[in-house]
């Protein structure tokens, strides 16, 4: 069969034991081009084919039969294809063998070889990006991600900050993330973390239509008594945004009237405190409330 070399387009014909023995591979005599012959490999001889000037041969890394084929059988042969006024194409020969010697099995040589150039081959269909920068991107995503969300946790705790001084255990938060803001929170620690909001309600006022009344219930968590302390109402609207905001003593917002008549006695441990409140309606409206406490003043 033919092969042509993709460097310098020299013709040249092989058998199947050369290719055998190169796993396919030659090297040109002419340009020194190593090429894989069975990717141009052809039953007839391509078409304006020239006279080649050396013949095909197995790369330098790979072993080579030593040709010693009679100067004067080849110089026959060239003479009778230029006589016939056809381009001498001379043949690779076998160790000791003749260039018409032996019948050449070509289904046998293309399932030994095909599996090995599959092989070689398939490291390079897979090139394109390697694994580990695949890997990198993915994590490079995943960490934008999360810090995104960090983020935003962040920045939602700054804006509803109100909302949330009153949630046990939130508070320590809170002020990390004023440290960031420079915001500061309303309240004092020790009452914010011993005072839990229960049951909380907001509703139009039954007799005025510009009052709002807003109730809960408030559980004492401490350990000892404490006076009862200011409580800092504020309103917010759909949105979030503060649309009134003040301090208010005990004895306004308790509802219970026996402990308004002994506030002195102070708060007792896992004692339930009513709160009930009628304010009036901010311009923006009011669709929510969040609670604070602090000390009260001495």
């Amino acid at each position: 069969m033919y092969t042509q070399c993709p460097s310098c387009g020299t013709v040249f014909a092989v058998r199947a034991w050369q290719l055998r023995k190169a796993a396919g591979w030659v090297s040109c005599g002419l340009c020194q081009a190593a090429f894989d012959a069975l990717e141009a490999l052809a039953e007839e001889l391509p078409e304006g084919a020239g006279r080649p000037e050396a013949a095909a041969a197995p790369p330098a890394d790979r072993p080579a039969p030593a040709s010693e084929a009679a100067p004067a059988a080849a110089g026959a042969a060239e003479a009778e294809a230029e006589r016939q006024g056809e381009p001498y194409i001379p043949a690779l020969e076998e160790e000791g063998a003749a260039a018409t010697g032996g019948t050449e099995d070509w289904d046998a040589l293309f399932s030994e070889i095909a599996p090995a150039v599959e092989r070689q081959s398939a490291p390079q269909r897979g090139r394109g990006r390697p694994r580990w920068r695949t890997t990198a991107w993915r994590w490079g995503v995943a960490a934008l991600g999360v810090a995104l969300l960090a983020a935003g946790a962040v920045h939602g705790s700054y804006l509803y900050r109100a909302q949330l001084e009153g949630v046990p255990g939130v508070r320590p938060w809170l002020e990390a993330v004023c440290a960031v803001y420079g915001c500061t929170l309303g309240g004092s620690p020790a009452y914010q973390q011993d005072l839990e909001v229960e049951h909380r309600r907001l509703e139009r006022h039954p007799q005025r239509e510009d009052a709002l009344v807003l109730g809960a219930e408030v559980r004492y968590t401490g350990s000892e008594p404490a006076p009862f302390p200011q409580m800092r109402l504020t309103l917010r609207d759909l949105d979030g945004h503060v649309t009134g905001q003040r301090w208010i003593g005990p004895e306004d917002y308790i509802a219970d009237g026996r402990l308004r008549a002994r506030l002195t006695a102070g708060m007792q441990p896992g004692m339930r405190i009513p709160v009930r409140l009628a304010v009036a309606e901010p311009e923006g409206g009011a669709e929510s409330f969040s609670l604070a406490f602090r000390a009260p003043p001495q």
